[in-house]
């Protein structure tokens, strides 16, 4: 149980207003705010908490036996032109709940087809993964994309940057770095072969940063890159066979971070709000480290030969096909009496000849 009367972190999604702008969250029947998450903060003083009780800023989301101070907050900058945004608001309570389990994975899940969710359970039960309910659809209406004009609605892609501060401070004392990135990117080492022998390499090379920023390379998820493996009937996307990227533009991109999550407090999609945090961050080499990210084209102009050859993911066939085809096997999604295919990286004449099949 943490300490009474510690200031907790409390995120809202409230009728958004031009940066800069105070709102105040209002209490009383019909309002419009909406509480997220709340959390112990450690990292502020008293100076940053109202101390003078007063009731309730938002009525029927009120901890047993918590005392608040009234406090004016500010809307993230980065709403995307919807409606409603993401903020902050420190406040004094008595009681929170103990730390969770340390997990490996966290999903927040909008929603799932069969076939994924005993895949959730099965990882679930071995304590692999963590599935966080993401219901803000109950509340909002939801956009599907990153602008109102794209899907319109309440909110941006599902309430992306909300669910990215509850991550941050969900496990913020339980992981020494935290991934912040969709479920169909993965940040791939090049020299080493986990993330555990990863970032010994990046803090001796980048010094006591405390964010690393990982280039975007887009992997065609497109019939050019159809293969024939033994998980073709199985639902979804086989990434061992999206073996060329697009074209990667100069710049930063839409890139992913990986952060000590003491450090910061203000989040967006692609990297930090912070002032003097984001300057800290470094972009990292991408012969060291990169992300893969497995999706329609974004250049669909782009002609086969303009594509680049990339089968690091080939590198983890021996260890990664056999695991996986076990748990499709034990979740009912292939068939028991078949032997797997390891899919390796193809060397010599074969790589050639891969060149020519792709061409």
């Amino acid at each position: 149980m943490l300490s009474a009367c510690a200031p907790t972190h409390l995120t809202f999604f409230t009728p958004a207003a031009p940066p800069g702008h105070q709102v105040s969250l209002v209490a009383g029947k019909g309002m419009k705010t909406i509480l997220v998450s709340a959390y112990q903060e450690h990292r502020r003083g008293k100076r940053e908490v109202s101390e003078e009780g007063r009731p309730p800023i938002v009525q029927g989301f009120t901890p047993c036996g918590a005392k608040y101070g009234k406090r004016v907050v500010y809307v993230h900058s980065d709403h995307f032109d919807f409606a409603y945004g993401t903020a902050d608001i420190m406040c004094l309570g008595t009681k929170s709940t103990s730390f969770r389990k340390k997990t490996f994975i966290v999903i927040y899940k909008t929603s799932s087809s069969p076939e994924t969710q005993r895949i959730l359970d099965y990882y679930t039960r071995k304590g692999l993964v963590e599935v966080i309910p993401w219901t803000l659809s109950k509340f909002l209406k939801v956009s599907r994309s990153w602008r109102p004009e794209r899907s319109p609605g309440d909110t941006h892609y599902f309430g992306q940057i909300p669910a990215l501060h509850d991550c941050l401070y969900r496990y913020m004392y339980q992981s020494r770095y935290v991934a912040l990135h969709d479920n169909d990117e993965l940040i791939l080492p090049q020299k080493v072969f986990s993330w555990s022998e990863l970032f010994p390499l990046l803090e001796k090379k980048y010094g006591p940063k405390q964010c690393f920023m990982f280039e975007n390379n887009v992997f065609e998820n497109d019939k050019f890159n159809k293969k024939v493996s033994d998980w073709q009937n199985v639902p979804g996307v086989d990434i061992l066979t999206r073996l060329y990227h697009e074209p990667v533009h100069s710049g930063y991109g839409n890139f992913k971070i990986v952060v000590n999550p003491r450090v910061v407090f203000t989040l967006t999609v692609h990297g930090l709000l912070d002032p003097g945090i984001s300057e800290a961050c470094s972009f990292v080499d991408r012969n060291i480290a990169r992300m893969y990210h497995t999706r329609l084209p974004k250049q669909p102009g782009v002609t086969r030969d303009k594509l680049t050859y990339d089968d690091r993911l080939l590198s983890y066939g021996a260890r990664f096909t056999p695991t996986v085809t076990t748990v499709l096997r034990e979740c009912g999604l292939l068939q028991k009496d078949r032997t797997p295919t390891t899919l390796t990286r193809p060397t010599g004449s074969d790589r050639v000849q891969a060149e020519k099949i792709r061409k």
